[in-house]
């Protein structure tokens, strides 16, 4: 099947849960279609490595930047800034529309849906699949509820305008919506789409296999490790927390505690408290997450707002990772048999016992990784190939009438 799918973000670096698993998806939707891609990106932002990847697979892209906070504001003030500076410009439509006409489009997020009609009005019966992360307004509010300063308010904003009639008006451009969760696949029912639970993949980067990375893991029992976006503000004061309530007591009592951490767009107070906090390694921004996964022992999430699957956690199951989180990290990822822990002292304790008990990691080692099952790359394709021709029976059979 001939497919674009317009992506709200780029593919790579990987140095996010919402890129690892776009990336697996991307990867796994080329191997059995004729894929195309429409990607944006941040102004200024490189595309050099996103656009060697599509390459490497064969995939055609178009690389656009978003449009400016202020070219927004002007043009779109009522409508949320992650939506309305994901804009296709005319030359790039028109560049588009002389190619074959899709079978369908696939909308990467609640943000690219704009994005999606714009296509979708150059070609004639092609439907829209919005593939959404998570419910969008209550990770906004969350977001909001974190911020301060002028992100709060910047937050507060983008809150407000995404609103339930927002989420409504998107999801209803959509044959279909492909939820990551049945609690979210039950909240577009109740806005009146059509819906489907469509796990996303738990990915491995590279060519290592998840047993092979796991019989060489680290013999250093205490190695702690954290991989995600430092721009969002409840991952970050959840790993504030963390650092502050949760680490001195591990470093106390394990020998040799050592805590890496990697993301992207961490702000300089952050970057600057990570870096100078005993024992902790702060790598920032990193290109890839082989090495950084090859040297976690144990994977820590401390987070306690968001909505959706924490998807940050998915690659640390399918490499055998034992993970310790919350009650919020766990949300969604029933397959991995994880348990909550919710304070700083239960947290702590789970987190020594792991480094020093051999059995209970090989137990939790192998519990993800066989849960991680669930989140595979075949049992993604065999839903998505469903919903894609039952999608294709009802547009052809909406044409013959």
């Amino acid at each position: 099947m001939d497919i674009l799918l317009i992506s709200d973000d780029l593919p790579t670096p990987t140095n996010s849960g919402n890129r690892l698993v776009l990336a697996s998806e991307i990867d796994a939707l080329a191997q059995k279609h004729q894929l195309r891609v429409v990607a944006f990106h941040h102004h200024g932002e490189s595309t050099a490595a996103s656009r060697e990847w599509m390459a490497n697979r064969n995939i055609p892209a178009m690389f656009i930047a978003r449009r400016s906070l202020k070219t927004t504001l002007l043009k779109s003030p009522l409508t949320p800034y992650q939506s309305s500076s994901r804009h296709i410009p005319e030359a790039a439509l028109t560049e588009l529309a002389g190619t074959a006409a899709p079978q369908a489009i696939i909308a990467n997020h609640e943000w690219s849906i704009s994005a999606a009609r714009q296509v979708q009005a150059k070609f004639a019966d092609v439907s829209i699949i919005l593939r959404s992360h998570n419910d969008e307004r209550a990770f906004m509010r969350d977001v909001a509820r974190s911020a301060k300063g002028v992100r709060g308010l910047y937050s507060a904003l983008e809150s407000a305008r995404t609103s339930y009639s927002f989420i409504r008006r998107a999801s209803a451009s959509a044959a279909e919506v492909w939820a990551l969760t049945e609690e979210d696949s039950a909240m577009y029912a109740r806005l009146g789409s059509k819906s489907a639970v469509i796990p996303p993949i738990a990915a491995i980067s590279g060519t290592h296999t998840a047993a092979a990375t796991v019989e060489k893991r680290t013999p250093n029992a205490s190695s702690f490790g954290f991989f995600g976006a430092l721009d969002i503000p409840h991952t970050v004061s959840g790993l504030l927390w963390f650092i502050e309530h949760v680490w001195p007591t591990i470093r106390a009592s394990a020998d040799g505690a050592k805590f890496t951490i990697a993301g992207r767009r961490a702000s300089l107070s952050v970057a600057q408290r990570l870096g100078s906090t005993p024992g902790i390694n702060y790598l920032g921004e990193i290109e890839s997450d082989v090495e950084f996964f090859s040297k976690c022992r144990i994977f820590v999430n401390p987070i306690f707002g968001g909505s959706g699957i924490n998807m940050k956690m998915l690659q640390p199951a399918s490499l055998g990772i034992p993970i310790v989180t919350t009650s919020v990290g766990r949300r969604g990822l029933a397959p991995l048999r994880l348990d909550a822990f919710d304070t700083a002292a239960s947290f702590a304790d789970a987190c020594v016992r792991l480094s020093t008990d051999a059995s209970l990691w090989n137990e939790q080692s192998a519990a993800v990784l066989s849960g991680s099952e669930s989140f595979s790359e075949d049992a993604f394709m065999k839903l998505t190939s469903a919903r894609l021709q039952n999608i294709t029976k009802e547009t052809d059979a909406t044409d013959i009438r």
